[in-house]
């Protein structure tokens, strides 16, 4: 899971990262949607969380009943998708 407040020093490694995907046969369109998703991961987890303080803030909801409501749930389904979209390229 990347971390948010370090993606950008994640997103200086991607040239290596690519020719590590290449060579491993990961197209990079591929290699892109895995970054990202596992960026929106590490967005909706705590304790870094940016997505889920800006939805507490914006539904005036505490961050306990958000994630009762449907975060985690839907953190579920970022993981199963993430893990589909690295296991299996077509």
């Amino acid at each position: 899971m990347l971390d948010p407040s370090r993606s950008r020093d994640g997103f200086i490694q991607i040239p290596v990262l690519l020719r590590l995907a290449l060579a491993f046969g990961i197209s990079p369109i591929q290699l892109g949607i895995i970054l990202l998703a596992n960026l929106e991961v590490g967005y909706l987890t705590p304790p870094a969380g940016l997505n889920l303080l800006l939805s507490s803030y914006r539904f005036s909801k505490p961050i306990p009943e958000l994630l009762r409501l449907g975060i985690a749930g839907r953190r579920h389904v970022d993981w199963c998708a993430f893990d589909h979209v690295s296991a299996i390229p077509d």
